[in-house]
C-alpha cells in the first residue's frame, strides 16, 4: 500500500509542478502568440479554476487522508474530464492544449510501428 501512496503523491506533485504555467497563462493569455475570442479565454479561465479547486481538494485527501486509496479509481476519471473540457472549449485545431495533449502521444521517429529497413516507396 506504502507504493501506490508515494505514487499518488508523485502525480500530485507533478500537478502542482504545472500550476504557475496554467496561472501564467489565465494571466497573460497571449502570452502563446496566439489571439484567442473572449469567450474562448473567459472558458478556459473557468476550466482552469475548477481544476485549481479540483487540485486543492486532491491534494488535501491525499496529504491528509489514511484512506487515500480509495480515491485511486476516482483520480483518473476526473482528470480525464478536466482534460475533456479544456480540448472541448478551445476551438483552435492547432491550440496549446490539444498540442500538449496529443503530442506526446505521438510514436516517436523510427517508434513503433515504422520498418526502416523497408524499402522507399517510388509512387
Amino acid at each position: 500500500m506504502e507504493a501506490s501512496r508515494r505514487l499518488e503523491r508523485l502525480v500530485l506533485y507533478h500537478l502542482w509542478a504545472c500550476v504557475p504555467f496554467a496561472v501564467a497563462w489565465a494571466i497573460w493569455p497571449g502570452v502563446l502568440g496566439v489571439s484567442q475570442e473572449p469567450q474562448e479565454i473567459l472558458a478556459l479561465r473557468l476550466v482552469i479554476g475548477v481544476a485549481g479547486l479540483y487540485l486543492v481538494a486532491r491534494s488535501w485527501i491525499v496529504l491528509s487522508s489514511p484512506a487515500a486509496a480509495t480515491w485511486r479509481f476516482v483520480w483518473p476519471i476526473a482528470d480525464v474530464i478536466l482534460i475533456s473540457a479544456a480540448l472541448l472549449v478551445e476551438s483552435r485545431p492547432g491550440g496549446g492544449t490539444k498540442i500538449t495533449f496529443t503530442v506526446p502521444m505521438a510514436p516517436p521517429p523510427g517508434g513503433p510501428g515504422i520498418d526502416e529497413s523497408a524499402p522507399a516507396s517510388t509512387a
